[in-house]
């Protein structure tokens, strides 16, 4: 596939920019106008529960438990850091909406806000209220603004269908109908097979429920066609767009992420079994296919395959899908997308998903201080984890979905002992704990970590006094450094 062949070139384009002089800078993610925001997102839910129309108490209570923790959620993301509130990415998406809203009249009377998330899955979603949100993980895949543009309008037609709201009444619906209540008491009755009677029922209604969910993709493709015709867009590249999802589930880079070299040290000797596949792995294996053979995986689909997609956004269009590389600028967005969910997958706890998108990047950037740095500092927090029990919280377990490099990884840290990891952190920072690297606060506090986890006590002391004449009382750490003690 095209995708594939074209990583090279990309990664040639990438890794020679200016980010590899320079540490990388995570994005901003606090909004200066982050009160009004949560005041028109508060206003907006009193709205959507005024307007609640039924008589019925019990869906009227559903519905408006629908809106809450929609509204919840959307808050949560703003107040806690899901969101990007970078001018130059934000701009970027603005001026997008604003080019498809301009030229399609029948959307100027519709409020929609357009967000970009630090999420590294590649999604965007419509959340039925006029939010549209962007995940970086999308963005870092696609290759020009006009595969952007398709994917926002895209969006857009789900919020214009209404398919959110339409979704959860029918939802409300069903749930309180009396063909339901009748189909549950039926099954209460029997005397034998109540639990696969009950099953039986769950899953017609959620193959129907995503039944649903596929037709209205077809759907937002089609109207998102409609409107992105009338941009300056090139509509091509909707279908290459739906070519590159289709390809989604295959890592961006395929390449050997080289554990053993990254992790070989001088003074601490790489042990084979680390890459062992654990016991039981072929188990699992056939546990999962067993399990997967219960559920029907087409119907579980909530969307169509892209093959079907293509043939009908190649019809409505009449035109062949051309790669199209993007301009600088939007280029530049996709290589601070690379390296913020290096930071993001970090910030949320995924401390395994954040280390393998550093250790990736780094194959063509090895020079880069902020790369060093987060691989360091991702091996003391996944060593913190273990010691707190914590650990599964932090890193996914090996899965056949998983692509091979990464599922090789999460293999390595499953075989970690506690102390055996410890030892990890502390070589890696040993062996990059270069003058002007320990002139960083982040390297030096997680240097020092990595000491007292390792129990490494002339280490631990030796950094301390270079914190404190470095960064006296006012460090950020601080306080904390004057807590950590070897018993």
């Amino acid at each position: 596939m095209y995708l594939k062949n074209t990583i090279p070139l990309l990664l040639l384009l990438f890794f020679h920019s200016t980010f590899s002089q320079n540490n990388y800078q995570p994005l901003n993610t606090v909004s200066k106008d982050e009160s009004q925001l949560l005041d028109q997102y508060e206003n907006r839910l009193q709205s959507f529960i005024k307007n609640i129309s039924t008589s019925d108490k019990d869906k009227k209570t559903d519905k408006e438990n629908f809106y809450n923790r929609r509204n919840n959620r959307l808050t949560h993301y703003i107040e806690n850091g899901h969101l990007i509130f970078d001018e130059d990415i934000n701009l970027f998406f603005q001026d997008i909406l604003d080019e498809v809203v301009r030229k399609n009249p029948s959307l100027q009377d519709l409020e929609m806000r357009l967000f970009v998330s630090r999420y590294f899955w590649p999604n965007a979603t419509c959340y039925g209220e006029g939010t549209l949100i962007f995940n970086l993980g999308l963005l870092r895949r696609l290759e020009n603004e006009d595969q952007v543009a398709f994917i926002v309008c895209h969006e857009i037609a789900h919020y214009y269908m209404d398919h959110v709201e339409h979704d959860m009444h029918e939802r409300v619906e069903y749930l309180h109908s009396e063909e339901l209540q009748e189909q549950l008491n039926r099954i209460k009755k029997e005397e034998y097979g109540q639990y696969d009677k009950a099953s039986q029922l769950l899953k017609d209604y959620i193959y129907d429920d995503r039944r649903h969910g596929r037709l209205h993709e077809e759907e937002a493709d089609s109207l998102g066609y409609e409107f992105m015709k009338h941009t300056r867009y090139d509509v091509s590249q909707a279908v290459r767009a739906l070519e590159i999802l289709d390809e989604i589930d295959h890592e961006k880079y395929e390449m050997d992420i080289h554990i053993r070299t990254l992790f070989t040290f001088e003074n601490y000797t790489f042990r084979d079994r680390w890459l062992d596949k654990e016991e039981g792995m072929l188990y699992q294996k056939n546990l999962e296919a067993r399990n997967d053979g219960e559920w029907n995986s087409d119907s579980l689909k909530t969307h169509p395959d892209c093959d079907e997609r293509m043939r009908l956004m190649t019809g409505l269009s009449g035109k062949e899908s051309i790669p199209i590389k993007g301009n600088e600028t939007f280029l530049e967005f996709v290589k601070q997308a690379d390296y913020e969910i290096v930071q993001s997958s970090f910030d949320f706890g995924f401390y395994g998903r954040s280390l393998y998108y550093a250790m990736q990047l780094l194959q063509h950037d090895s020079d880069n201080e902020y790369l060093i740095r987060m691989i360091g500092q991702n091996l003391v927090y996944l060593c913190h984890a273990q010691k707190k029990h914590e650990f599964a919280k932090h890193v996914e377990k090996p899965h056949s979905r998983n692509e091979a490099q990464y599922d090789l990884l999460l293999n390595f840290l499953q075989n970690l002992r506690f102390r055996e990891l410890a030892l990890l952190g502390y070589h890696y920072h040993q062996e990059h704990a270069t003058p002007t690297r320990l002139e960083h606060e982040d390297f030096l506090f997680h240097a020092l970590l990595s000491s007292y986890l390792a129990k490494q006590e002339s280490s631990l002391e030796s950094y301390k006094d270079m914190y404190q004449k470095q960064f006296g009382s006012d460090g950020q750490y601080n306080d904390i450094i004057q807590t950590l003690q070897i018993d």
